[in-house]
């Protein structure tokens, strides 16, 4: 009898088990929408990242408190690769204010090997998501290259490559720091009181 009962438990707990695990594996993930704040899973996440040579598995939480730009992008997609150098032009101007990184999507059907290959065209210096299928669902597109912008923890601009300027991104960090200061002084006036 407490043999029976026993493989009973086991037999439930098992199909709890694969009943938890099915429903885990039919989450949807809800795309993301302009002027909405990013859940906390979205810096945590982890993500295969090429850089200098390497793919490690890393996630965004680095980048955090910089201006955040994601670069969709495909290994056979040349608008995309040309805007590569004034990326990294970008990167190099505005240091640790902003981060730039590219993604590239599984369904673009690129390989490692490609991916690597268009890197070392750069030195390796840009960094890129490989194999994305996260992202792509949390900001979905249907033309690249496509560029998320992303400020204090919150979806500020889905853009095309023609925004991708030092004058827009100047304007962005600037419309930043007046909001941040603005807040600052609320949050004064709310504890004199």
């Amino acid at each position: 009898m407490k043999k029976t009962a026993k493989y009973l438990a086991l037999a439930l707990l098992c199909l709890n088990f694969r009943q938890n695990a099915t429903a885990q594996d039919n989450l949807t993930i809800q795309p993301i929408r302009v002027g909405d704040k990013l859940p906390a899973s979205f810096w945590t996440q982890p993500h295969q990242i090429y850089h200098n040579g390497k793919t490690t598995t890393q996630t965004l939480e680095a980048y955090k408190g910089k201006l955040l730009i994601l670069d969709f992008w495909a290994t056979w997609c040349s608008s995309c690769i040309v805007k590569f150098a004034s990326t990294d032009s970008l990167q190099k101007i505005y240091g640790d204010r902003l981060a730039v990184i590219l993604v590239n999507a599984k369904n673009t059907s690129d390989t490692p090997e490609r991916t690597a290959k268009t890197m070392k065209r750069f030195n390796d210096e840009l960094i890129t998501v490989t194999g994305d299928t996260i992202l792509t669902k949390l900001f979905p597109h249907r033309v690249i290259p496509h560029y998320v912008w992303i400020q204090s923890g919150q979806l500020r601009s889905i853009t095309g490559s023609e925004l991708m300027t030092e004058q827009s991104i100047l304007a962005s960090m600037e419309r930043r720091e007046i909001l941040d200061k603005k807040r600052e002084q609320r949050l004064k006036k709310v504890g004199k009181k």
